[in-house]
Parts: structure tokens; sequence; C-alpha cells
């Protein structure tokens, strides 16, 4: 997803539906995965029963051909396996990233439903190419392989480019609370497991507010780096005491360092899942997949030692270097005012827009009401969409527009590089039709995307 453009945000997964789909029966237990750094395609079975798995995938590689149907209907598929990617939906990563990087495998695909066959099979062409390929086995090597990928040059990744540093509070569509830190990879499995521990100890089991914290890894989002992401769930009057509680929490620990029990916790954690025969396996598959995409991996045998001699002293220092870039997301909701500035922490309202002065005015409609008379207009420049109502203007720079999907009434909806989306709905507007057109030609045409699929709304993509 990392490489994905905006305007085509979804295609590798969209690209992996339809590769199955033209592969027709397959009659061995298998599975293709998009993450936000690998396409990944499996197969378990006898040495004939994969190699076979593996001929009829590179087959339809070598001539990916896919009609409108197929596209239609895979689209209904995944749309039925996660609705909400549809829409725009930005996530930890997309907070950190933004959405031209690794931050779109947590930013929805709302143009999925845009990207034509053509389009797939260019992508297919570009990146599923024998040098930009692994291929590992678990088992005994099938004697007859012969799988062949169209050769090519190995495409380049590209560079993530943080865009929010940390120390920062962003209101969020999804329910709860959530914060990502970014921590060094060797220890980043410990920091992550003491830190769930620290927070359900003090937030669930002496307060209450919530049931799971659950938490999630995204390996070498930059050389050496990992993010770490701690969901919570608590119910809506508990929020805000969420957020407090688990800001103090984190900060706590680094100022006075983890308990016993976190530490004992985290290694048993560790080791267990290390234990099992699998890991010896899945060491395999991700050691390939290290080497397509850079880092270091140790093998089971040196990671459960390190779980067994790992301290509180080296998971402390390792948090009070992360805690600097700390990000809270939270159910978007009215907060105290001075709430944000009494955590420490600064407030981005996660909006596409900037309030300023009206540089000056535009054609626009006069609303009366009996005790009052305002005046809207909306205006484009060379640079901007300036919009006016009750009083105040916003201004939203065309240059970070990277998709504009029209509706079918009309309406306009941007998306800007953080993943941050604003509608523009001619209703609103005098000559809102024109407005609409003005706008468009200031954005890159290959940003201009056909949303007549999705479902507006009365002020919102669905």
């Amino acid at each position: 997803m990392r490489d994905e453009p905006p305007h085509l945000g979804g295609i590798t997964h969209l690209a992996e539906h339809l590769i199955f789909r033209a592969m027709g029966d397959i009659n061995v237990a298998h599975d293709g995965v998009t993450y936000g750094k690998t396409l990944e395609f499996s197969a378990s079975g006898t040495p004939d029963e994969v190699a076979d798995f593996l001929h009829q995938v590179v087959a339809v590689l070598s001539n990916p051909t896919f009609s409108d149907e197929d596209l239609r209907l895979e689209r209904m598929v995944i749309e039925a396996e996660n609705p909400h990617r549809f829409g725009p939906g930005a996530g930890l990563l997309t907070y950190r990233y933004g959405i031209e990087g690794i931050g779109k495998a947590h930013a929805g695909a709302p143009t999925l439903a845009s990207i034509s066959a053509t389009e797939v099979g260019d992508w297919i062409a570009e990146w599923l190419v024998a040098s930009n390929a692994r291929l590992t086995f678990n088992g005994p090597l099938p004697p007859d392989l012969n799988v062949t990928l169209n050769d090519g040059p190995a495409p380049t990744h590209n560079d993530e480019k943080r865009l929010v540093l940390g120390n920062t509070l962003i209101p969020s569509d999804k329910s709860g609370v959530a914060l990502s830190l970014l921590v060094d990879e060797p220890i980043a499995t410990f920091l992550r497991d003491v830190l769930e521990t620290e927070l359900e100890t003090e937030l669930r089991g002496r307060r209450g507010l919530f049931y799971a914290a659950t938490s999630e890894i995204t390996g070498a989002v930059e050389p050496g780096i990992d993010q770490v992401d701690l969901v919570l769930d608590p119910l809506e009057h508990n929020v805000l005491e969420t957020i407090e509680r688990a800001v103090e929490t984190i900060r706590r620990a680094a100022r006075e360092g983890f308990s016993a029990h976190a530490l004992t916790y985290a290694r048993s954690v560790v080791i267990a899942g290390l234990s099992v025969p699998s890991a010896w396996s899945e060491y395999v598959d991700r050691l390939a997949i290290t080497e397509l995409v850079g880092g270091e991996l140790e093998t089971p045998d040196v990671f459960r030692e390190q779980a067994r001699n790992v301290e509180v002293d080296q998971l402390t220092a390792a948090l009070r270097t992360s805690i600097g870039t700390l990000i809270v997301a939270f159910e978007d909701n009215d907060l105290p005012e001075g709430f944000s500035a009494k955590l420490g922490l600064t407030m981005d309202e996660f909006l596409p827009y900037e309030v300023v002065d009206a540089p000056r005015r535009g054609s626009g409609r006069r609303w009366r009401g009996r005790r009052f008379a305002v005046r809207d207009w909306a205006r484009v420049d060379n640079t901007h969409l300036y919009q006016h109502r009750f009083g105040e203007t916003t201004a939203l720079p065309l240059d970070q527009i990277v998709v504009a999907g029209k509706f079918h009434e009309g309406a306009l909806h941007l998306l800007d590089r953080r993943g941050r989306d604003l509608i523009i709905e001619p209703a609103d507007w005098h000559n809102g039709a024109t407005l609409v057109e003005e706008v468009l030609r200031h954005i890159p045409a290959e940003a201009h995307r056909d949303f007549s699929w999705h479902n507006s709304g009365a002020h919102g993509a669905e």
C-alpha cells in the first residue's frame, strides 16, 4: 500500500482479488494478503499441490486480463470484506505519515471503485516482477517447479516523511482512544507488551475505564524504527478520562520505570509465542520479507533469549527515547477548554483548511433573519479555495489536494496529502457547479476520479 499513489489507493488489494478470480478453481488451502509493504500469496499442501498453485499464480501474472464484470464483482467482495475501507478513514499511520506512503495502510480506499482494468494491469506489470519478489518454502521443494515471473527493474519505494512529529492530540472518526509511538525496532515488541500491561492494570484494573487494550506493530516504518499502536475501547462518557489517565500512565512509566509485573508478563508473552513449532516456519517467511523490504530479523531462539534478559532499565530508556513521538487519537467529541494544554499536547484539529482574513470577497448570497444578515461566498484563485460562512473565511491550499472525486449529483470530494477531506456541495453556493469546475481546473487530471458509485448522503460520503 505504501507505494500506491493516492488516486489509486487500494489497487494492490484489488489486484490480489482479481488474480485469484482469474486463477479459477483452486484445489489447495491458500490465501492472499495485502499489507502496508508487501503483497503475499501462500498455499499449504503437498509439494505437487503447492507447485500447481504457484504455476496458476504466475500464469495470471504473465498475462493479467480482467473484464469490467470481474472488477465489479471483486469490488463488491472487497466492500463486503470491510465496508469502511470504501470511504476515507484516517488512522494512526495516516496521522503521522499522510497518504503518500505507509500512512495509506490506515487511510481507507475511497478511489477504489474508480480504478480501471487497465490501471490494474499496469500496476501488476510494474510491481509484480521477478526483481521485486521472493519465494519461500516451509517443506520439501516441489520437484517440477517452474515459476518464472516477468522481468523488470525493482521499483523504487516511497520514503516515509513524518508529517506529525509527536506530542499531538487528534480527533478521529473512529470510536475509543488510540496511542501511537515510534520505537527502536529491536525493543519494540517488548515495549508494546509492557505498555499494554501497564495500561490495562491502571485503566481497567484500578479504574474500570475500558475492557481491553489491543496492540499493533508496523515494522520498519523508517529504517530501524517501528510504530507501536495501542487501542483502548472506553464507553463514550469515559473517553476524556481515558485519554488523561493513559497519557499519565505512559509518562509515569517513562519517569519511574515499569512494574515488575509488566516485565514478567511481557517476557512470558514473547517466550510463549516463540516456543511453538510454527515459530520457525513463520521466521522463514519473515526472513525473506525482511530481505525484500529491508531491516534485520533475529531467529526465534535469539529473540527468546533477549526476552529472558530484557530489564526494566532498557525498557524505560526506550520509552524515554520514544515519548516525544506520542500521538493520541480520540473519538471526536467536544473537549473542555484547555484540555490539550493541560496534558501538554498540541491539538491538531485534522482539518484541511485554515481560518484566514479574507483577502477579497467573492460572489455569493445574502441570508437574512429577523435580527441578522450574513453573506456567504466562495471563490478560487491560483492557489486556494476560499469559503466564507457566518463571518469566517477558510482557505484550502489546492496544491495539497491529491484526490478530487465527483459524485453523481455534482458534489466534489477533495482529499489532501494528510488524508483530510472536504466536500463541496454545489447547492450551498452561488454558481456552485461553476465553482466545482474551477476547483477541478487547479488539480492535476490524474487526481480526478469518478465517485458516482458513492452515496454522498446529505453532506458526506458513506
